[in-house]
């Protein structure tokens, strides 16, 4: 795995443990908050277990949520919490997670429907292009093996959310246009993908958008 990649993975896996270190304290200092007075965490880890077991119907949908799904779908607002004091954000996730411990993803999957069209957060056609001709896909197995356990030694409430969108590379048999090695901050080449005009929807979900507090 390049030390590009890996600082990455480790700044968006800290990034997200971080955030939801604040929203667990958050909601154990606020009476508002649908988990109040709960071990937030072990609330969510029991949750994300139980859902890997078995997906959780959402009521009045035709859609199940594994425990993937609801970190994949939490991710936004774990870690933009919204405008303060309210922080609706946090209110939503919050609320999202207690109605699926009660048997029900719901919550999760009309937020997302409403989001992004979809009833799972969808893998964004224009993003797998970009991604996979600028060389952001795995290289082998083994780059799998150790960014997998990365994540989890890092991030361990939301081990895997950042897996699939370079699982979404395997099998690219075109050569990177931008190789990673030489990728910097500035002066990096856009993909030939992006000088053809393949772009991410004009209307990008929080899924695309998401940004930590200050």
């Amino acid at each position: 795995m390049s030390s590009w990649a890996t600082t990455r993975r480790r700044h968006r896996a800290e990034t997200i443990e971080s955030q939801f270190a604040r929203f667990a304290a958050w909601c154990r200092s606020t009476a508002s908050c649908a988990l109040h007075g709960r071990d937030v965490g072990g609330v969510w880890r029991g949750l994300v277990a139980a859902e890997d077991r078995s997906a959780i119907p959402a009521k009045g949908l035709r859609v199940a949520y594994s425990g993937f799904d609801i970190k994949v779908a939490a991710v936004p607002d774990v870690i933009s919490p919204g405008a303060a004091p309210d922080l609706p954000n946090w209110q939503r996730v919050a609320r999202a997670i207690a109605q699926a411990e009660a048997g029900d993803a719901a919550g999760f999957a009309v937020h997302v429907r409403e989001t992004a069209k979809s009833l799972k957060v969808p893998s964004f056609r224009g993003m797998n292009v970009t991604h996979c001709a600028d060389g952001l896909g795995f290289t082998g197995y083994e780059e799998y093996r150790k960014a997998k356990e990365l994540g989890e030694r890092l991030s361990p409430n939301f081990a895997g959310n950042e897996l699939w969108h370079p699982l979404g590379c395997v099998g690219w048999r075109h050569p990177s246009r931008t190789p990673r090695a030489r990728c910097r901050r500035t002066g990096c080449r856009p993909s030939r993908a992006r000088e053809r005009g393949a772009t991410t929807p004009t209307s990008r979900p929080s899924w695309t958008a998401s940004r930590a507090r200050p």
